[in-house]
């Protein structure tokens, strides 16, 4: 049953050669699945809708999901970046509850460290792996934007992923669950990127090699051509 839309977005900020590897693995890993890429330039994958009225910050990304959604026609929608590799089995995932927010617990990071790559895991909930109800999602991100219109607070701190922190900004609460497929998603870090180059620290696990994905040389190198 095909009951689940992927909602690709993207400030078209990462080269073409990393875009180009992103949506072919995310093509092929979407079985048939419908795509809405929602871009802030053309571009040619699934539907797409053009917000070139919009400039990369992270307001915009919630417009883009938002208004991606609102044109899904399915009952789940999983969200996905274009900085992210998804395997197969992360869209064969549907929430068990409606009224929650799933996110990946399987999500490493691809980098280069004097030139060799390796993978790191982060814990934590990310956007780029949120799988939900397509109304809880439409619902949640129109009430951020009612009090929050720039998705940031009087502070200037960002509201964060749907079901984190909705006590904090005083936010109608909503539900957050996590899952794990025995394949992860990479994120492959980069710049520019809108979130800049993400750090190691001490506490993250690593490792060069991953299920389906292989060493992370090789992953590297088939992206980029190089190490």
């Amino acid at each position: 049953m095909n009951d689940l839309t992927i909602l690709f977005y993207t400030a078209n900020l990462p080269v073409m050669k990393l875009t180009n590897h992103v949506l072919t693995i995310l093509k092929a890993s979407a079985e048939g699945k419908a795509i809405i890429s929602i871009s802030q330039k053309p571009m040619e994958f699934g539907y797409n809708i053009c917000m070139s009225e919009l400039t990369p910050c992270y307001g915009s990304i919630y417009k883009q999901i938002l208004t991606g959604a609102k044109m899904a026609e399915t009952k789940y929608v999983a969200l996905a970046e274009d900085d992210m590799l998804y395997p197969k089995e992360h869209f064969s995932f549907r929430p068990p509850k409606d009224d929650v927010f799933y996110y990946s617990r399987s999500r490493w990071i691809l980098t280069t460290r004097r030139h060799s790559a390796f993978y790191f895991h982060h814990s934590g909930q990310n956007l780029s792996t949120c799988i939900a109800s397509r109304e809880l999602l439409i619902g949640t991100i129109e009430t951020r934007f009612i009090k929050y219109p720039d998705m940031v607070d009087e502070q200037g701190s960002q509201i964060g992923e749907p079901g984190r922190f909705e006590s904090r900004f005083g936010l109608p609460e909503v539900g957050l669950d996590t899952f794990k497929t025995a394949i992860p998603v990479v994120s492959v870090n980069h710049s520019p990127s809108l979130g800049g180059k993400r750090r190691t620290n001490h506490r993250d696990k690593r490792t060069d090699e991953l299920p389906f994905w292989g060493k992370a040389d090789d992953l590297y190198r088939s992206i980029y051509g190089r190490l």
